[in-house]
């Protein structure tokens, strides 16, 4: 390792601890929240994931074959999502309603949502999932939601795949890759979202299946390139799904310059790779669909201009979220874009310049914890919100379930613990990509608008992070039964001197008694 990724592994480990303390203080602080809300559906999960455990514990530590074990997690996974769908009936609810509706009006042949001020149009990044989501309503009219969470399901089980081949590239081992699996199958956000008509649920295969190439390029200087162009293009689709994987592509980019060992011009080159296929696939696909007149802006550039979601993230009154105040300035200047752009900038800029210091810190140190703190990143609220109570066998409250929130602050633990350094070079170099990742999305959020879902388009990495963090807990236990071996072996040393200059006291003594009786 050379001095400047030595020096900037440091400063990413310093702030990831001080912002994994915030979230573990704000996650334990949930954990009583939903304790509250205590009901027969806590006791339900509480014995769903310590079983679920216990089972993949058994499979992972039986002699069946590792293509057996692997096939057993899913079908595991696949049953925990199956009952979470059964347990509540749910339609799209809030922005997820809007997008729905524009679907079945496009699948009619009215595009007037893509049009004007209308929502799509505002917000064209969700252009791709109101597509998709016509698709299924042509195909399937009378029965599109419920093959909508079947695609969820299936693509869950895809991610979880991904998650094994990625664990297993990085650590080189099946069973932490087995473990990963086993976390990713019971992991709350993972189960929870299966039911939500979001867009990361597309999103995220093409995310995973982006980094699970870039690592392979790692390993391979003679299709390095290769890797990189296909990584680039998988992460390109899942931007189009779902437009934070900039984010991702950034960190690749600083992950080239600081931590790849080619010389300058192979490293120019790698960046090309890296960042041309992403580029043009987006231009690409934008461009299609303005010519086929289905969107009127391009896909990165809506009516509404994206500096509103960073104004929504200054409001301090709101903690950062959707709030009254700042949607009712957007709709009175939405007609001139320009004029809302400028407008909102005077805004954010008197936020960020009236308020003290003191005020501003503690503000952003809540919007990390509030952004981070939720167990299951609202999942459980989108799958149950507006339904009614009938409808729905074992209710949640609106923060998760107190298992949820346990099983994920034990998680984050995890990930604390896996910040130490590593005597193996090579896992540390790789590891700090995800790291690299993490502490984008930690900041790309203190800047936008704070909302719990928006986490779960990344909240697979702390999957791979815990199992990092799992060989920390049995390197601490190691230490601890080194410590007490150490410990029994002084005790037994004394004990075994104090009996050898007992013998000898006992031996003078009876050698003067011997001494005056003669």
């Amino acid at each position: 390792m050379n001095k400047l990724n030595v020096v900037f592994t440091k400063f990413m480990n310093t702030i990831l601890k001080i912002a994994l303390s915030i979230v573990i203080i704000a996650s334990v602080g949930m954990l009583f929240v939903t304790i509250l809300d205590f009901n027969a559906g806590t006791i339900v999960f509480t014995f769903a994931i310590m079983i679920s455990l216990f089972l993949g514990y058994k499979i992972i530590n039986s002699n069946l074959n590792n293509k057996q074990k692997i096939c057993l997690l899913l079908l595991m996974a696949a049953t925990i999502r199956i009952l979470w769908l059964l347990n509540a009936d749910n339609t799209p609810v809030s922005d997820f309603k809007v997008m729905y509706e524009a679907a079945k009006a496009f699948a009619q042949g009215d595009s007037s949502y893509f049009k004007g001020n209308s929502y799509i149009a505002r917000f064209p990044h969700l252009t791709i999932t109101v597509l998709y989501m016509s698709l299924i309503e042509y195909l399937s009219p009378q029965h599109n939601l419920l093959v909508m969470k079947v695609i969820n399901l299936f693509l869950g089980l895809l991610v979880l795949v991904l998650i094994y081949f990625i664990s297993y590239e990085l650590f080189n081992d099946r069973r932490k890759a087995l473990l990963s699996l086993l976390i990713g199958s019971i992991f709350p956000p993972f189960v929870a979202y299966t039911s939500v008509f979001c867009s990361e649920n597309l999103a995220m295969p093409f995310y995973l299946s982006s980094v699970y190439l870039f690592f392979k390029s790692m390993k391979s200087d003679k299709y390095k390139l290769k890797f990189l162009g296909f990584s680039s293009a998988f992460l390109a689709i899942g931007n189009i799904c779902r437009m934070i994987a900039t984010v991702i592509l950034i960190a690749y980019i600083l992950y080239i310059i600081i931590y790849f060992k080619d010389k300058i011009l192979r490293k120019l080159l790698n960046i090309l790779f890296i960042t041309i296929p992403y580029i043009m696939i987006i231009v690409l696909v934008s461009n299609i669909l303005q010519n086929m007149n289905i969107t009127e802006n391009q896909l990165w550039r809506g009516s509404e201009p994206k500096i509103t979601n960073v104004l929504k993230g200054t409001n301090i009154n709101n903690l950062g979220m959707w709030n009254v105040e700042d949607a009712q300035m957007v709709e009175k200047y939405l007609n001139n874009y320009d004029e809302l752009e400028e407008k909102c900038k005077k805004i954010i800029y008197l936020r960020l310049t009236t308020n003290s210091p003191v005020r501003l810190f503690i503000f952003y140190v809540v919007k990390l914890a509030a952004q981070w703190c939720i167990g299951d990143y609202a999942g459980s609220l989108w799958t149950q919100k507006d339904i009614p109570e009938n409808q729905i066998i074992f209710k949640i409250g609106i923060f998760g379930s107190m298992p949820f929130q346990l099983f994920y602050i034990i998680m984050l633990i995890l990930i604390f613990l896996g910040l130490k350094d590593k005597e193996n070079i090579n896992l540390k170099l790789r590891l700090d990509l995800f790291y690299l990742i993490f502490c984008g999305y930690i900041a790309a959020y203190l800047i936008t608008e704070n909302q719990s879902r928006y986490g779960y388009i990344v909240c697979w990495l702390f999957i791979i992070l815990a199992v990092d963090g799992v060989s920390n807990v049995k390197l601490l236990n190691n230490i601890y039964k080194l410590h007490q071996f150490k410990l029994i072996k002084t005790i037994g040393d004394r004990i075994s001197l104090n009996e050898i200059k007992y013998l000898r006291t006992f031996k003078n003594i009876t050698n003067n008694r011997g001494e005056k009786n003669e």
